[in-house]
């Protein structure tokens, strides 16, 4: 009963995240962590534009650094939404410090080129 009840009551809440996308452009759940709403989103989004060659670079960077760049942006993404599951931080101090760095790559060089990344 309570499997039926989870279900419908997942449902509703589903339709209710859909409306306020609708109305306001974005659902409750980004109130409750921003980061967590729109780094998955971001770090595909990302690196489709590096993998189909979308955006356009800074007039001093060829399109293939560019597109280099954009998979560190993306890759830093990619770290975060690891770190987040702290699986590293008790199990792999190690891999915990090499994911970090990367994000911390990818914050930086998303901040540099943040006007850059657009279609």
């Amino acid at each position: 009963m309570y499997r039926i009840y989870y279900t419908v009551d997942l449902w509703f809440t589903k339709i209710k995240w859909a409306y306020q996308r609708v109305r306001y452009g974005y659902d409750e759940r980004a109130n409750w962590d921003l980061a967590d709403y729109f780094t998955p989103m971001l770090q595909k989004i990302i690196f489709d534009m590096a993998e189909r060659g979308y955006s356009y670079p800074p007039p001093e960077i060829k399109q293939e650094k560019w597109r280099q760049i954009l998979k560190q942006i993306a890759f830093g993404f990619g770290s975060l939404m690891e770190m987040d599951s702290g699986y590293y931080l008790l199990e792999d101090k190690e891999e915990y410090e090499r994911l970090n760095k990367e994000y911390k790559k990818g914050m930086k060089l998303f901040a540099k080129y943040y006007s850059n990344i657009w279609d």
